[in-house]
């Protein structure tokens, strides 16, 4: 028989702040300021959305990038 496994407070708060520390590329030291599940959810969900923006703008610059070199290509 198997035991099924339920986190606690403490490991979830300390997967939470790993996570962060991933997202927003810091030291977990750095990041211990988020005193509660609640605000270290927040944290990671903010987190995760300043990535999605970056990479939306990074997609988008590669983009015109291609279409600047395109361009060149033909005229030069």
């Amino acid at each position: 028989m198997s035991k099924e496994h339920k986190l606690n407070d403490t490991e979830i708060y300390c997967d939470l702040l790993s996570l962060i520390a991933e997202v927003e590329d810091v030291d977990v030291i750095s990041i211990a300021d988020t005193s509660n599940i609640p605000s270290a959810l927040e944290r990671l969900m903010l987190g995760v959305k300043y990535v999605m923006l970056d990479l939306e703008a990074t997609r988008r610059e590669c983009g015109y990038m291609k279409k600047l070199l395109e361009d060149n290509g033909t005229q030069g």
